[in-house]
């Protein structure tokens, strides 16, 4: 099985396990959303809920787009996506973000991917000023805050009415950076100041936020961050004694069917999907019906699991296949 397909397994099965009616996708191959569609119907094919996405127009990208999918059976999309292209300082730019407006129990909500400049490469010497305590592109990071406020700001006006609105994505700065400071004036930050999404150099640290409309800071919890990508071995890894290498799993695996009885599949599966942690928060929207799904604590409830085998491991002469078919990963 290609590597591809093999993240690919991993994403949807941590997307199953956080269970969320709507989630905010970074970092998806751009090919004319064939990788959005095959996630999709992966999920779908092991959830009992069903995900469908959102597709903007002329989505720009270059190897890589942002996506949002939501759950069909309980969230309404309302209208198009909207999209704001980022105003480009020579080279650099962010990512487009997508603007999706939502219903869920009766109240009107909108979810914003956003994906902010990185710090890999430096941008052009005069759209740097100075704050090397940002790394570099730290002025366009702000720059981009700025206008994705003003444009939020605008589609409010428009409309008659301020809408609430869930941000969500890799904004590509820490905590102390302009860029957050200056989204901490008009949003919510859900993230705290001792979180952390991943592990850069030996040290954790966190760009990945949540941020929420004022209206919402009653109604939505603090966000919540699992560790099964940024911890050296993660909890799932130690749990269940599953080796791997970097993020990506040295793993050989055939194009078997899987199978989605198994217990113990969700577990094997959710770990080194990325090398950033899913990023959540709860909010109750309008009034919440008898019976609702709440998420709970993924990471409590891998550990409430019968634990796999101990003889997990590789046996000599025995291929990995064989090994997942005989502890009944792989039929």
């Amino acid at each position: 099985m290609k590597e591809s397909m093999w993240q690919e397994m991993k994403l949807a099965a941590a997307v199953n396990a956080l269970n969320a009616h709507v989630v905010v996708l970074h970092e998806i191959m751009n090919d004319d959303y064939v990788s959005v569609k095959r996630l999709v119907a992966v999920i779908n094919g092991w959830s009992n809920a069903y995900y469908k996405y959102v597709r903007p127009r002329d989505q720009a990208g270059t190897r890589i787009i942002s996506a949002i999918i939501y759950r069909d059976n309980d969230v309404e999309q309302i209208g198009p996506p909207s999209l704001l292209h980022y105003e480009k300082f020579g080279k650099a730019s962010s990512r487009d973000s997508i603007i999706q407006d939502f219903r869920f129990h009766g109240e009107n909500f909108a979810v914003v991917s956003v994906h902010l400049k990185s710090k890999g490469l430096p941008c052009e010497e005069k759209y740097s000023d100075g704050y090397e305590n940002e790394d570099s592109c730290g002025l366009v990071r702000l720059k981009h805050v700025q206008q994705l406020i003003q444009h939020l700001q605008l589609k409010d006006q428009r409309r008659g009415a301020p809408l609430n609105y869930i941000l969500a994505g890799d904004f590509n700065a820490y905590a102390h950076e302009r860029s957050i400071q200056h989204m901490q004036q008009s949003f919510v930050n859900t993230v705290g100041i001792h979180d952390y999404s991943m592990t850069y150099r030996g040290c954790k640290v966190n760009m990945d936020y949540i941020f929420i409309s004022q209206r919402l800071a009653g109604k939505c919890s603090p966000a919540q961050i699992w560790h099964i990508n940024s911890e050296p071995c993660s909890p799932v890894e130690t749990h269940y004694g599953i080796a791997r290498a970097g993020y990506k799993w040295a793993a050989t695996v055939s194009n078997h069917e899987l199978s989605v009885n198994n217990p113990f599949i969700l577990a094997y599966l959710v770990a080194r999907s990325s090398d950033h942690d899913p990023s959540f928060v709860s909010c109750q929207m309008g009034q919440a019906e008898d019976g609702e799904e709440k998420l709970g604590d993924v990471d409590s409830a891998l550990r409430g699991a019968d634990p796999l085998p101990q003889d997990n491991q590789l046996q000599p002469g025995e291929s990995q296949d064989d090994m997942l078919r005989r502890i009944g990963i792989l039929l």
